[in-house]
């Protein structure tokens, strides 16, 4: 290097110092994310305007002038996201610093960062949104000041200072020396310096920041073909030898054959030199490759202007980021060149890309009517009014555009865009097919159709496509951008990372680079920097609804709640269609405890997503698996509308049962309203093995949701004491949970201790230890392994009949439970609509019964003795025996070894075809039992009852005749003996079963469940040590029909020989139309039910639900001999209840209902049960709960007397801010009631017969 050289180095670097040191004394104010044309920038204190540079940090007292076709994006350090319209100056008096962003606000040298933020505009035009309630600023013109907190706006100051200033959203107050005005949204604010303001209300206060937005700008090349224009042939023509070439290449350009048409263009040049016409091919082929430098080149060389000519150099132009030398061109063309219809579109096109949206609209139509069969300037249009929200308008215009040309690439990819808009993804996909096959270059609709199969969960598909896009325009900011979604949709972090950045730095302008770069910032759990990209993607895209919504998950994530609540409504407003932001607010409210709004955000959420869960957006560009872990059933749960949660849930899963979100929704609303345990395990089942695996996977509600996929971990610890009656009897349970996981990896444990003494006097305890474990790793996108184990040791005495008071329990019989259980699954989705499920569980149960018993017992016996001493005239040898009973005093002590161990493989292959939804899965479950029953009597003979009756036999033992010979007598015995039983069985029992099920959504409204299992098994009857076998084809028919959007009816009825252990999950769907499918019954029952509900939902607020069913339980048995025998009861059941939301934060449940419950055999009690449910829950945003319950049940059995009584249950909770923890105190049976409840033979207990009395802490870490 030269001295000269070295000197001017060192001069720059010394510059470089100067500027670093006197910023230091300045708090940063802010950062130029974006600009394009002529921006400048004044530093504080200074006179020197330079010139912008891309991510410029601008210091309190720095001035922006923006010039001609110029616009400029700023994110403020007050978390403020400003754009300046074109010959716009711009003043950063000071600015109060956001924490949040985690910028380096204030250095070391300045002083304490100022309470108020404080701009200046003294002439030109800006959008402002502050969403910081926060942070109070004002901004002063030449006329007035605003004072504002939380806004948004459009401003524009006139050269002689008159002000008008638009208010979107939020509120602020005008005033000057003369007086103040106080503005609401959709009021604009006019003032005039040395006038007193004033406000009028406008009817679209939108189109006023209408220059500031992003339109997509999307041109075919296929809809520009090579024309001269209104060029004269002979300035055109050039050397008559290669003119022939030249139409032979404009004319293949034209047809699309563009690689013969560059050989011709070529050979046309080595013919004549400086042909202006092979150089435009060339050009526009350098263009068709992305290469606008080369197109430059090109066109450079052409010395004759011409329309063709211009409008290559504008896109060349505007494809290198030059937007406004783009407009001047074609604003130098249409000075120049006579109009035409092609002119007038272009000229409209690069308006609009330089925000003159009233211009491009304007020059659009113009186009349209000189050329009413050009499809172009319509096409235009439409992705005006899609942007601008107009979607009715932009159907209209996309039709247009394709009757005027029914094979135009930007006609057909624009009505895409309009079916898009209305969430229509078939024939958006549809549209974008034909547009690619009209154009195989067509970027733009390539990486539509991309989008479209990354928010549909085809990744592969998106992959490939993207691939397409990459192999047109690898450098090409949108095609980056995308291939960064897609590698963040294979978790692949870094490659991610690299595209985004790579996407921004070839478009500052595009917004979506940053929205990917601050999903990656929250992945590793860089919060500040996350929102700051999240702000800057906001910032270029201001009002794009799903980047809103993005932007609300990130105030969330950073627990700005308010401003998050405010996001996703203003996102609303921008798509009322859009489901994603009523879903995400649904999810905040409810972590933030006002479940009444919270139920109907989701609600609505549903709505609009045609009854699918998760209820997002399916243009999503991340694939959201954080939320898709989600419980959507805790806000119906917190406010008690179980029956609610269950038919959005059970409508939710019709739609579409390979949607985990979908089980897991199902599977807590089984919980919330059935007592068939066994439905609710197998959609809990379907939801372990679908669900992605993340730190959200095995969540249990009890902190605010993570809303992105990153490295978490909770610890959950509970205690509580409990005290039965009066108090005299308690009951301890203990537990500690740890869950979490990172993108790919879910993990929870948990640890279960109970000591309860129950209810009654003797023998009523029960002492438990308990151990889960859980494990989910996606291996890939597509397959995913999930593991659970459950360790189960229980010892416990006579705990039968909770719900009967005065049952006589057994004193001293003793149980024993130790279950060991191991569960693993295996997923692959071939597609979003093939999905494979592999699982196998494996069980042993070792149960172990000990009981003693005393008393005095009666046996028939008979007293022998020669018949002589009745008749002496009787033959020799001839006795008599008298009938009687003998009593005798006993012990008898039993135990009982029952030994289970089996395995459980099911397989299952769910397929999604058009209208039709089939499932079709085998199920085997093989095992053994091992049965040892060892009892021992211990009799004491006392006496000898005669019962009046003797008889007389031969010597042969014949008997001749009885007949009642003498009055009754008693005489003692004396004596003992000793009887021991013994029974060793070892039997099998195995089950398989076929099925094959189809979901037919007949039409939008109606949906037939149609189905057949083959059912074959043989199951043990230990007692006796015998099995049977059976066999049966079992048919299964549902119907939901919709009968308005908010009433439905549903159908079902099922057969089945319940091959499933009760408790045993299984991946066939547990239900038939809401009717659960595993009823309470004995393995191998023989099972048969229907039944009928119609659920009606009247208002956002109120739900009802009437139902309906009748069953038949056969239930098989053995003797020790004989054919199999069936103990069979029928069940009858109708009821209606009532889910009502009194507010945001109360809740009514009302209920009536009758059952019948019909034994068919010997010892079964007939009984008919009436019964009344009201319950008031209030669930407060402070954290403070309550709940109050009263059941009436009347019963009346037909061997006893009728059972009549009320139940009042009551509880009280705090939550601890921050969630924390909680106390709550709950007690069932407040008035300790004693009753008799009757319940169906097999049956969970309903009722406590006892009052319980609960104190729980929980600890949240």
């Amino acid at each position: 290097m030269t001295r000269a050289g070295r000197q001017l180095v060192l001069l720059l670097l010394g510059l470089l110092v100067f500027e670093y040191a006197a910023a230091e004394a300045r708090p940063l104010a802010g950062k130029l994310i974006h600009f394009q044309g002529q921006v400048t920038i004044r530093r504080g204190g200074e006179e020197e305007w330079q010139p912008a540079r891309l991510h410029q940090e601008l210091f309190a007292g720095d001035a922006v002038k923006t010039g001609p076709v110029s616009r400029a994006a700023i994110l403020a350090a007050d978390e403020s996201q400003i754009i300046l319209n074109e010959n716009t100056f711009f003043l950063l008096k000071q600015v109060s610093p956001s924490p949040r962003l985690g910028w380096q606000v204030v250095t070391p040298a300045a002083a304490q960062p100022p309470s108020a933020s404080l701009y200046q505009v003294p002439q030109g035009e800006l959008w402002l949104r502050n969403s910081n309630e926060k942070f109070l600023f004002e901004l002063e013109t030449p006329a007035v000041t605003a004072a504002l907190r939380g806004t948004e706006f459009n401003l524009r100051v006139t050269p002689d200072g008159a002000t008008a200033l638009t208010l979107l959203t939020g509120a602020l107050v005008l005033r000057n020396p003369q007086g103040q005005v106080n503005l609401d949204p959709g009021e604009e604010g006019l003032a005039r310096p040395g006038e007193p303001p004033s406000k009028r209300v406008l009817v679209q206060p939108q189109d006023a920041v209408q220059w500031c937005l992003t339109y997509p700008g999307i041109v075919s090349f296929r809809d520009l073909p090579l024309t001269s224009g209104a060029a004269t042939p002979q300035t055109l023509a050039g050397s008559p030898a290669a003119a022939p070439l030249v139409q032979k290449a404009e004319a293949s350009y034209n047809q699309g054959r563009l690689e013969e048409a560059r050989q011709e263009a070529e050979e046309a040049l080595r013919l004549d030199p400086g042909n202006p016409r092979a150089l435009t091919v060339l050009g526009w082929l350098a263009l068709q490759r992305h290469d606008p430098k080369e197109a430059l080149k090109f066109f450079s060389q052409v010395s004759v202007p011409h329309e063709t000519l211009f409008v290559g150099l504008a896109l060349s132009r505007y494809r290198l980021g030059e937007v406004s030398q783009a407009y001047e061109l074609m604003a130098q063309a249409r000075g120049s060149l006579p109009p035409t219809a092609l002119l007038s579109t272009m000229s409209g096109y690069f308006a609009l890309m330089a925000g003159k949206v009233v211009q491009a609209h304007n020059l659009l139509e113009e186009a349209a009517a000189r050329d009413p069969g050009l499809a172009f300037p319509r096409a235009l249009l439409a992705q005006i009014y899609l942007v601008q929200n107009r979607k009715d308008d932009a159907r209209k215009a996309a039709a247009q555009a394709l009757a005027a040309n029914p094979r135009s690439p930007v006609a057909l990819l624009s009505q895409a865009l309009v079916e898009l808009s209305y969430f229509k993804m078939d024939e958006a996909r549809r549209y974008l097919d034909q547009a690619v096959t009209a154009d195989p270059n067509f970027l733009d609709a390539h990486l539509y159709l991309a989008r479209i199969w990354l928010g549909s969960d085809y990744l592969d598909r998106a992959r490939r496509t993207l691939e397409t896009a990459l192999n047109l325009a690898p450098w090409e900011a949108e095609v980056l951008s995308l291939a960064g979604f897609v590698h963040l949709g294979y978790r692949d972090y870094q490659k991610a990372r690299e595209y985004f950045s790579r996407a921004a730095a070839a478009n500052p302008r595009l917004g979506d680079p940053h929205l990917g770069l601050g999903h990656i910032h929250f992945r590793y759990r860089n919060f500040q920097s996350g929102l700051a990209e999240i702000l800057t993607a906001t910032l270029l895209e201001p009002r794009m609804s799903l980047y809103q919504s993005f932007l609300g998950k990130a105030l969330y994530q950073v627990r700005v709640f308010n401003k998050a609540l405010e996001t996703y409504d203003y996102a609303k407003t921008l798509d009322p269609r859009d489901p994603t932001p009523y879903l995400y607010k649904g999810i905040a409210l409810t972590d933030l405890n006002r479940p009444g709004e919270a139920v109907q955000e989701i609600n609505r959420s549903i709505e609009l997503n045609d009854n699918r869960a998760i209820f997002r957006s399916r243009l999503m560009l991340d694939r959201d698996l954080a939320v898709r872990n989600y419980n959507l059933a805790y806000a119906y749960g917190n406010l008690g509308l179980g029956e609610w949660s269950f038919s959005k849930a059970l409508t939710a899963v019709k739609a579409d049962p390979t949607n985990s979100s979908a089980q897991l929704f199902l599977a807590t609303a089984f919980q919330q309203t059935r007592q068939r345990v066994g439905a609710g395990t197998s959609a809990l089942l379907l939801y372990r093995l679908l669900s992605p695996a993340n730190q959200n996977t095995f969540a249990t509600g009890n902190d605010y949701t993570p809303m992105f996929e990153m490295p978490y971990l909770r610890v959950l610890a509970s205690a509580s004491g409990s005290f039965w009656g009066s108090g005299d009897r308690t009951r301890q349970d203990y537990m500690v949970n740890a869950y979490g996981g990172l993108p790919g990896v879910a993990l929870a444990l948990a640890g279960f201790y109970t000591w309860d003494e129950g209810f009654r006097a003797h023998n009523a305890d029960l002492r438990n230890y308990a151990f889960d474990g859980w494990f989910k790793w996606d291996l890939t996108p597509k397959t995913s392994l999930a593991f659970f184990s459950n360790y189960y040791d229980t010892k416990q005495g006579d705990r039968l009949n909770l719900s009967d008071y005065y049952y006589r329990y057994k004193p001293f019989w003793r149980q024993h439970y130790l279950k060991r259980y191991l569960e693993g699954g295996l997923v692959h989705r071939f597609a979003p609509h093939a999905v494979f499920m592999a699982y196998l569980n494996y069980t042993r149960l070792n149960v172990r019964k000990a009981d003693f018993e005393s008393g005095t017992a009666f046996r028939p016996d008979y007293l022998e003795y020669p018949a002589q001493e009745i008749d002496p005239d009787l033959p020799p040898g001839w006795y008599a025996r008298d009938l009687g009973t003998t009593t005798f005093d006993y012990r008898s002590w039993s135990q009982t070894k029952d030994n289970l161990e089996f395995i459980n493989p099911q397989v299952q292959q769910m397929l999604i075809l058009g209208k039709h939804t089939l499932i079709a899965g085998f199920d085997y479950f093989r095992g053994k039992v091992d049965y040892r029953y060892w009892e021992k009597w211990l009799r004491q003979y006392r006496f000898f009852t005669y019962g009046n009756v003797t008889q007389i036999f031969d010597t042969e033992g014949n008997l001749i005749w009885q007949r009642p010979l003498w009055d009754p007598y008693t005489f003692p015995l004396s004596g003992e003996d000793t009887l021991r039983f013994l029974q060793l069985f070892r039997l099998p029992k195995w089950t398989y079963t076929f099925y094959l099920l189809d979901y037919w959504r007949v039409t939008p409204k109606l949906t037939l469940e149609l189905g057949l299992t083959y059912e074959a098994l043989k199951m043990p009857n230990e007692g006796v040590g015998r099995t049977f076998t059976k066999d049966q084809v079992n048919p299964r028919v549902g119907l939901n029909y919709q009968i308005t959007p908010q009433q439905v009816v549903r159908f079902g009825a099922y057969t089945t020989l319940s091959p499933h252990t009760l408790f045993q999950p299984t991946l066939m769907p547990a239900e038939v139309a809401g009717l659960p499918y595993q009823i309470n019954s004995f393995d191998g029952a023989d099972v048969r039910e229907m039944g009928l509900t119609w659920e009606a939902q009247w208002s956002p607020k109120t739900f009802t639900v009437l139902r309906a069913s009748a069953a038949r339980v056969a239930n098989p048995y053995l003797l020790f001999r004989g054919p199999v025998a069936y103990l069979t009861w029928y069940q009858y059941n109708t009821d209606v209840m009532l889910n009502h939301i009194l507010g945001p934060f109360w809740g009514l449940t009302l209920g009536l209902g009758w059952k019948r419950v019909d034994p068919r055999y010997q010892g079964g009690v007939d009984f008919n049960e009436l019964s009344a449910l009201g319950r008031l829950t209030f669930w407060h945003k402070s954290g403070l709960r309550a709940y109050v319950a009263a059941t009436l049940v009347y019963q009346k059995p037909d061997d006893r007397k009728n059972e009549l009584f009320v139940l009042g249950d009551f509880g009280v909770g705090y939550e601890f801010p921050r969630k924390r923890g909680e106390i709550f105190l709950n007690v069932s049976n407040v008035f300790n009631r004693h009753f008799t409840y009757l319940v169906a033979p097999i049956r969970l207990d309903p009722f406590y017969a006892s009052r319980l009395l609960t104190l729980r802490m929980s600890l949240y870490y």
